[in-house]
């Protein structure tokens, strides 16, 4: 191996895979400015570019994996990478046929061959990124398309024999290279680049520098710079588990020397890097799918989650703010910055951010082109002061993560094609969805409850995307049957799919932020869900009073008090989870305040009143003993 390559094969193979990294990235990048490949060609060199480029980067771990693994990983995923380039340039060649619908039923036997090869490597390139449960779940959808018909009703459908189902998966483009393909293909790549960029340009650093500057004197200042730095850099790149492995390395140590406990330092990291996928402009892969899925402009999305967004970090702030006041932690060590000469200084890193919301809410650009400039920008906006140029290697290493960031999402978005294929062969969206209501007995907050619980179950063993997906041809269809408002019941189901990341047994985010603390992982994840009780409540408040999403032309007042009621909510609810707020409180009176604070979040005026006078006790328990407390 060493006379083929000429050098060592870790240190060739890691080459090879940041040039197609930086070549993916450029690819997407030149095609937004001069325009998409016709067809399905943009789609196919997408996926064939991240295929290769995901079992590239296994052979190059297997490489610095030592002899044990040198041998047999290295030169598999080496001929997979091969394949995938085959496979790949042949549907290159007969994409007309794939394009054209009317020439269903003609495949020849070498396009099976390829059909069932691009399947597979579909499969492993997931399983390799994504784990073992999503290519799981995909193959017992291709096996339900062929031996389905076997089965007793209502689970039955028309027999479709091998040939068929395989046509129908690769040779059609609602198959693999349908709607979710076509969505990374075109954007959504764009704004992973746009966050490898962002996090290139030194937001990072700012947003931290910034916070530690205005927050270092309040009561829990350093968990409260953790939650800002995490939520703003969050926000943009859209990847909770990147994020909370980056920014916790940082942030987690300095809350520990600050007098925290291990596990609470963890999960206010964790808690904070789930927010990316909540919080616009960039919202996550699935939010870009919500948008193609509802039909509605990707700027809705970004509105509609916005409020919801920011009540989240409420709760996390509130939580923070009363659990350090009863450790009498009031701040961290002081900035030698002052915030406006951090301002002065890098505070124009934040403009692509403003120019990406400008041109996706306010001026209403295609969202691919806001992508692209946005990418620009970043390069741009960096050459306004000469401390933050952006110089050719940081641009290539921005150009090497986004490519490498998109190998999940792009594989992803392939079995995603074929799920919503094995729904639109079998009929079985329309079947399950029915049952549900039938189920629910036309109950919407019965069905409500069955989405949550439904969505909570696939989480624990799925990412957002595929969980998003299945839920939303499966169960958003019934809510909307039953009136609910169709962009509040997708991000319903997005909500609650969100949640798996911080909670056990999968946990992701809990997994990375207790490995960094060295603390236990379960007391970490009870500790992340009660500090994001938000996102089991918030969605539950906003198909009830739709203001809270700007859904249903709501007056201004009608938005302000549905924000009000949530936020005086929130803030009772960290009170009552905490058990402290001046001082002490009883626990019978943390009991019936929770209950108060759900009533207040989830009911709609003026049944949430009731919620208000519920906390009463608690106000007076506390003026009786402390005094009424300050503002949070």
């Amino acid at each position: 191996m060493r006379s083929l390559l000429g050098l060592r094969p870790n240190l060739t193979l890691d080459r090879v895979t940041a040039g197609l990294a930086v070549c993916l990235a450029l690819f997407h990048i030149m095609t937004a400015q001069f325009g998409l490949l016709p067809g399905l060609q943009q789609r196919i060199v997408h996926l064939t570019v991240i295929l290769a480029l995901i079992f590239l980067s296994s052979a190059s771990r297997s490489a610095k994996g030592g002899r044990a693994r040198f041998g047999s990983h290295l030169w598999l995923n080496l001929c997979l990478a091969l394949l995938a380039i085959v496979a790949g340039g042949f549907t290159y060649l007969v994409e007309e046929t794939i394009s054209d619908s009317s020439r269903i039923g003609t495949m020849t036997t070498g396009s099976l061959v390829i059909g069932v090869l691009l399947i597979v490597l579909c499969l492993e390139a997931a399983r390799q990124v994504l784990g073992l449960a999503f290519p799981l779940i995909v193959l017992v959808g291709v096996a339900y398309i062929i031996w389905g018909g076997a089965l007793p009703p209502p689970l039955d459908h028309p027999p479709v024999s091998f040939s068929r189902a395989i046509e129908f998966l690769y040779f059609s483009p609602e198959g693999i290279f349908g709607l979710a393909l076509g969505v990374s293909a075109t954007y959504l790549v764009l704004f992973v680049i746009f966050g490898a960029f962002m996090s290139h340009s030194g937001l990072n650093d700012f947003t931290f520098d910034l916070s530690r500057s205005l927050l270092h004197r309040s009561t829990g200042g350093l968990a409260k710079i953790a939650v800002t730095s995490s939520g703003v850099v969050a926000s943009v790149t859209g990847s909770d588990m990147a994020n909370a492995a980056s920014t916790g390395a940082v942030t987690i140590p300095l809350m520990i020397r600050a007098g925290y406990p291990r596990a609470f330092a963890a999960a206010v990291e964790a808690v904070a890097s789930n927010g990316a996928q909540l919080m616009p402009p960039v919202m996550g892969t699935a939010a870009f799918l919500m948008a193609e899925i509802v039909r509605v402009p990707y700027g809705e999305v970004v509105l509609a989650a916005a409020l919801p967004g920011f009540l989240y970090y409420v709760l996390v702030y509130a939580i923070i703010h009363l659990r350090s006041a009863r450790l009498g932690l009031r701040g961290g060590e002081e900035s030698s910055l002052s915030a406006w000469r951090i301002l002065c200084s890098r505070g124009h890193l934040v403009l692509p951010i403003l120019i990406l919301l400008y041109m996706v809410v306010v001026a209403e650009v295609s969202i691919m082109r806001a992508a692209y400039y946005s990418v620009l920008s970043v390069i741009l906006v960096t050459f306004l002061r000469r401390n933050t140029w952006m110089k050719p290697p940081a641009i290539l290493r921005a150009l090497r993560d986004g490519g490498f960031s998109a190998m999940g999402i792009g594989v992803a978005c392939a079995l995603v094609g074929i799920v919503m294929g094995v729904f639109g062969v079998t009929g079985l969206g329309l079947k399950l969805s029915g049952a549900l209501i039938e189920l629910a007995g036309g109950n919407v907050v019965v069905l409500l409850l069955l989405t949550a619980l439904t969505s909570l179950i696939l989480g624990t063993g799925l990412p957002t995307l595929p969980t998003y997906i299945i839920l939303a041809i499966l169960v958003a269809p019934a809510l909307i049957q039953l009136g609910i408002d169709p962009l509040a019941a997708h991000l319903f189901i997005f909500y609650f799919g969100n949640v798996s990341s911080v909670t056990p047994p999968v946990a992701l985010n809990v997994i990375i932020t207790a490995s960094i603390a060295r603390s236990n992982f379960w007391e970490t994840g009870w500790l992340a869900i009660r500090m994001s009780l938000a996102t089991f409540l918030l969605p539950f408040a906003f198909v009830i009073d739709p203001a809270l999403i700007l859904r249903g032309d709501p007056d201004p007042a009608s938005v302000i008090v549905a924000v009000i009621l949530a936020l005086a909510g929130l803030l009772a609810l960290a009170v009552a989870l905490e058990g402290y707020w001046r001082s002490k409180v009883p626990v019978l009176l943390r009991l019936l305040g929770g209950v108060g604070a759900i009533i207040l979040v989830v009911g709609k005026y003026p049944i949430a009143l009731m919620g208000a006078a519920l906390f009463v006790p608690i106000v007076w328990h506390q003026w009786r003993t402390r005094g009424i407390a300050k503002e949070l």
